[in-house]
């Protein structure tokens, strides 16, 4: 669970910086957390109407998310353009669940090395 949490918090500190990679395993543990604590304040919303939590939470997520995602997209080679895909109604969802679904390269490629998310300060 400490990894997960040092990996949340560096893909939160990264927010802005669209270089790099980002595995398989760190990108859907940090969606993972997001997801749940995106729920958590749905719930808060469902039982106290007047407090939009999860609306607040999901719009100061949407960079990280972004980011998080062109590095998991560098991590398979492919150009963070890809991201674009999305706005290809069912399909371009489907796409890009694809590609992050993979499995990335072991070794540098033209976007740096492997990083170990959970590690870093």
């Amino acid at each position: 669970m400490d990894a997960t949490i040092n990996i949340f918090r560096n893909v939160i500190k990264k927010s802005f910086v669209f270089t790099g990679r980002i595995d398989r395993r760190q990108y859907w543990l940090f969606l993972l957390l997001m997801l749940t604590i995106m729920a958590i304040c749905a719930w808060f919303t469902q039982k106290i109407p007047q407090l939009p939590l999860w609306q607040l939470f999901g719009i100061l997520m949407l960079m990280p998310y972004i980011s998080s995602t062109v590095k998991r997209l560098h991590d398979i080679n492919k150009s963070g353009k890809w991201l674009f895909s999305i706005l290809v109604p069912v399909f371009g969802w489907i796409y890009l669940f694809v590609l992050t679904i993979e499995n990335g390269s072991d070794h540098t490629n033209r976007y740096g090395d492997r990083q170990d998310w959970s590690v870093l300060c």
